[in-house]
C-alpha cells in the first residue's frame, strides 16, 4: 500500500539531508517504471518429492509452487544444475522429451517417458524482487541392464592388441563380467593379469593377444535388477607365420654334411621356400641337396640338407615362410673349412671355459666361469679360504670345444675360523673342580688346518677380562673335547667362552656359558676307578676302586650303560659295600659303553673314564642244533606253532644289527632247516617210488588181446577160472609175509 506524507508548512527538507537523497532515489525508480511505493515480499518454495516408484517409459509429472512470495514470480528448473530449457521438448532429445508449463505461482515439469537418463537431482528456482528460493530432490528408479555398446566379434593379429567391447547401462550401475568357453565346454571366469585386464567401460583388452586366446567369450552386465544381459562373442587370432632358428651360422668341413633346420608356426597353410645369397628363385632338389618338409596342425619344419659340401656351398641361404596374414624369414650363413697343403682354416675362439672344483671338503661341485677369447686370463671369485682346487681350461669356437688343458692344483690362503665351537657345556665336579665340554665347528667352517681352541676362564659378574688357556686339536679322542678346571673357589658361579683358532687367528667365541663349583668341605665323592674283569655274550663283569684321600662315606654306585651308536641309557645302583658289579641282558657282538659315579649324601661325584668293550659272539652251530628239531617239527604242526617258532627265531639275541646277515644264527638255523626238509621229501619220495614198483611187481597189470565174441560156455569156463586163480592170488597172499 502507498502511503502519502501530508503536507504540513514546518516540515522542511534540508538540501543534502537523507530525506533529500531519498526522494531523488525514488523520482528515479518512478521514471524507469519501478513502483517503489509497493513493500516486496520474497519467495519460499514447497517442498515436493517425486513417487516412490516411478515406472520405466511411462509419464512423471511434478509441480513446483510456492508458499509465499510478491508477483511477478520467475521459475526455473535445473537437473544436476544444468538448467532445463522448453527447447528439450522440440526433437532435440527424443528419447527423453520435457516440457516445461510455468503459471503465475507454480511451474510443471513433464518428463513424458522415464528413462535411466532422467535419473539425477532436479532444482526449483523460484525468484522475484525481493530475493530468490530453491528446493531439490533427487529421482532414481530401478533400470535393468541394457546395452550401451553391444559385444562384436573381433579379429586381431597375434602380437597386437585385442578389445571385445561390452559397455552397459542401467541403475545402479551394472557390473560387468567376462568368462571364457574352454575345450571341455565349460565358461570360467577370464583370469585377469598384466597382459589381459577389463577397462572401466567393461571391454576385455588383452595385450598382445596370443594364438591360445582365441574362442568364444561371453559378457554378463548385473546390477540386481532383472533380467541381466549377456552376449557371446567370438575371438579370432590370426597368426602371421614366426620362424625360429636354432643356429644361424653352420660351419662345416669340407666333404661333411650341413643340414639346415627352419621351424615355422602360424595359421595353416604355410609355404616355406629356401633361395641361396639373395636370390628370388627358389632352391630345387637336385644331386647333394634335398629338401624335407614335415606339416602339422600348428607348425611345418622345413629341412635343408647339403651333402659333401664343397668350397661352392659356402653362401647365405633364406628360408621365407608365407600365409596370408603375412610372411617371415630367417637367414642362414654357411661356413665351409677347407683344408689347404699346411693347415686346416680355424676359426678364432670365441670364448674360454675354465673349469674348477674343491679337492677338500664334502662340497665337492664343478664350478665353470666363460672368459671372452679375447683374454687369456680368469679370476675365479668365491672360493673357500684354506681350500685346494683343481683348474683346467677348455678353448671353444663356432665348430665347437677343444680338448681340456693341463690340470693345475693351487690351494687358497688361511683365514680365521667363520663358526665357533658347538654344544658347550660344564658339569661340577667337586667344590674346586669344573669340567667344561664341546664340539668342534664343521670342517668347512673352519678356513684351514684346525690347530685348537682358545677357552676363557673368569668368575661372573666381575669385571676382570678372560684367562684363556690352549687346547690342542689333537687331544680330542672323540667328537667332545674336555677340559678340566682346578684350583677354584668353592660354591662360586664361573663364566666360560671357547674360541677355535688356526693359523690365521682366532675365530667368533662361543655364548658365555655359566656353572657353579660345589659347596666347599662338604662335596661328593670324586670319580672312581673302573676296571673290565670278564666279558661273555650277553653280560659283562666291572669292579672298582673309589680313591683313598676321600674320607666321605659312599652310600650308593651309579653304573651308566650306553649302547654305541645309539642314545639308550640304562642306569643301575649298586650298595656301598660292593665294587663288583655284573650287567646282564646285553646282546651278544653289541659295542657297549660303561661309566660309573658315587653318591653320598651331598650329591652324586663325577662319572669316571668310559669303558668301551664289545660283548662276545654267541656259539651259531649250537644255537642252530637248539632249535633245528623245534623248527622240523613245527613244518608238519598247524600254522600258529609254526608263527611261534618263526618269532622265537627272529627275535632276541639272534637278531644282530651290528654283524652280517650271513653270520648270524637265524641265518643258518633257515639253510639247515631247508636242507633237512629237501632231504626228508626226497627220502619220502623214494620210499613212495620202491613201494609202487614192488606193488606192480607181485600184481602185473593184464595184457589185453584179441579174442572172438565169447558164447555162453566159454563165458562159464572163464568165470571158474578167474575165480580158481582169484583163489590162488589170496592163497599166496596169505602165506607171505607183510612187508
Amino acid at each position: 500500500m502507498r502511503r502519502t506524507l501530508r503536507r504540513e508548512p514546518k516540515q522542511t527538507t534540508p538540501s543534502g539531508g537523507p530525506l533529500f537523497w531519498a526522494h531523488v532515489v525514488c523520482c528515479v525508480l518512478a521514471f524507469y517504471g519501478v513502483d517503489v511505493g509497493a513493500a516486496s515480499d520474497p519467495p519460499k518454495v514447497q517442498p515436493f518429492q517425486f513417487p516412490s516408484r516411478p515406472q520405466l517409459g511411462k509419464r512423471l509429472r511434478i509441480t513446483c509452487s510456492v508458499t509465499q512470495g510478491d508477483s511477478p514470480l520467475s521459475f526455473a528448473w535445473l537437473k544436476d544444475d544444468v538448467e532445463l530449457t522448453a527447447s528439450s521438448s522440440d526433437g532435440v532429445d527424443d528419447h527423453h522429451p520435457v516440457s516445461l508449463d510455468s503459471g503465475p505461482e507454480s511451474s510443471v515439469l513433464v518428463l513424458k517417458r522415464l528413462g535411466v537418463d532422467d535419473i539425477g537431482n532436479y532444482t526449483c528456482v523460484v525468484s522475484n524482487a525481493a530475493g530468490t528460493d530453491k528446493f531439490q530432490a533427487f529421482l532414481r528408479f530401478p533400470v535393468p541392464p541394457f546395452w550401451k555398446r553391444e559385444p562384436e566379434p573381433v579379429q586381431a593379429v597375434r602380437g597386437e592388441r585385442a578389445v571385445l567391447s561390452c559397455e552397459a547401462g542401467g541403475y545402479p550401475e551394472p557390473q560387468v563380467t567376462w568368462k571364457r568357453r574352454h575345450a571341455d565346454g565349460a565358461e570360467r571366469a577370464v583370469v585377469k593379469s598384466d597382459r589381459v585386464r577389463v577397462t572401466e567401460n567393461g571391454s576385455l583388452q588383452l595385450d598382445p593377444v596370443l594364438v591360445s586366446d582365441r574362442g568364444w567369450y561371453t559378457c554378463q552386465a548385473h546390477n540386481g535388477v532383472p533380467p541381466d544381459v549377456q552376449r557371446q562373442v567370438a575371438l579370432k587370432v590370426r597368426a602371421p607365420p614366426t620362424v625360429n632358428v636354432n643356429a644361424k651360422v653352420v660351419t662345416v668341413r669340407r666333404g661333411e654334411t650341413a643340414t639346415l633346420v627352419c621351424n615355422v608356426t602360424g595359421d595353416q597353410p604355410i609355404t616355406v621356400t629356401w633361395t641361396r645369397n639373395g636370390k628370388s628363385d627358389p632352391l630345387v632338389e637336385m644331386a647333394g641337396r634335398e629338401v624335407y618338409q614335415v606339416p602339422s596342425e600348428e607348425w611345418v619344419a622345413s629341412t635343408l640338407v647339403l651333402k659333401e659340401v664343397d668350397g661352392m656351398a659356402a653362401a647365405s641361404y633364406t628360408c621365407t615362410a608365407a600365409n596370408e596374414h603375412g610372411a617371415d624369414q630367417a637367414v642362414f650363413a654357411v661356413n665351409v673349412l677347407c683344408k689347404t697343403a699346411l693347415h686346416f682354416i680355424t676359426l678364432n675362439v670365441t670364448r674360454y671355459v675354465v673349469r674348477h672344483w674343491k679337492l677338500t671338503g664334502v662340497d665337492k661341485v664343478l664350478f665353470e666361469h666363460t672368459v671372452p677369447g679375447a683374454f687369456h686370463s680368469a679370476l675365479l671369485m668365491n672360493l673357500r679360504p684354506g681350500s685346494q682346487y683343481k683348474a683346467f681350461v677348455v678353448a671353444e669356437n663356432s665348430v665347437g670345444q677343444s680338448p681340456q688343458s693341463n690340470s693345475v692344483i693351487f690351494n687358497t690362503a688361511e683365514e680365521a675360523p667363520e663358526a665357533s665351537p658347538t654344544d658347550v657345556d660344564c658339569e661340577p665336579v667337586n667344590a674346586s673342580s669344573i669340567e667344561l665340554l664341546w664340539k668342534s665347528p664343521p670342517e668347512e667352517q673352519w678356513n684351514g688346518a684346525a690347530k685348537g681352541f682358545y677357552v676363557g676362564l673368569k668368575q661372573a659378574d666381575h669385571g676382570t677380562p678372560y684367562v684363556y688357556e690352549m687346547v690342542p686339536f689333537e687331544s680330542a679322542t672323540d667328537d667332545v673335547l674336555r677340559r678340566v678346571f682346578t684350583r677354584m673357589a668353592p660354591a662360586t658361579v664361573y663364566s666360560f667362552v671357547v674360541r677355535a683358532f688356526n693359523s690365521a687367528g682366532s675365530g667368533p667365541a662361543t655364548r658365555e656359558l655359566r656353572c657353579t663349583t660345589l659347596s666347599g668341605g662338604k662335596y661328593p665323592p670324586p670319580a672312581p676307578t673302573l676296571y673290565l674283569v670278564k666279558t661273555e655274550e650277553s653280560m659283562v663283569t666291572l669292579s672298582w676302586k673309589i680313591p683313598k684321600t676321600h674320607n666321605a662315606t659312599v652310600l650308593q654306585y651309579v653304573l651308566e650303560t650306553r649302547r654305541d651308536y645309539t642314545d639308550e641309557v640304562s642306569l643301575q645302583h649298586f650298595p656301598s659295600t660292593t665294587n663288583v658289579a655284573t650287567v646282564s641282558n646285553l646282546e651278544s657282538s653289541v659295542k657297549y659303553s660303561f661309566r660309573l659315579a658315587a653318591h653320598n649324601r651331598y650329591g652324586r661325584g663325577a662319572f669316571s673314564n668310559p669303558i668301551t668293550e664289545s660283548t662276545r659272539l654267541k656259539s651259531l652251530y649250537v644255537i642252530a642244533l637248539c632249535e633245528l628239531s623245534q623248527l622240523i617239527l613245527a613244518c608238519f604242526l598247524p600254522l600258529s606253532p609254526v608263527r611261534l617258532v618263526t618269532n622265537r627265531l627272529l627275535s632276541g639275541n639272534l637278531q644282530q644289527p651290528e654283524s652280517p646277515f650271513y653270520m648270524r644264527s637265524y641265518f643258518f638255523i633257515v639253510i639247515i632247516a631247508c636242507v633237512t626238509l629237501v632231504t626228508l621229501s626226497a627220502v619220502i619220495s623214494w620210499a613212495c617210488v620202491k613201494r609202487a614198483i614192488i606193488a606192480q611187481a607181485v600184481n602185473p597189470a593184464p595184457v589185453a588181446e584179441k579174442t572172438p565174441t565169447p558164447t555162453k560156455s566159454s563165458e562159464r569156463a572163464a568165470d571158474s577160472k578167474v575165480s580158481h586163480r582169484s583163489t590162488a592170488f589170496y592163497k599166496t597172499r596169505r602165506g607171505r609175509p607183510r612187508p
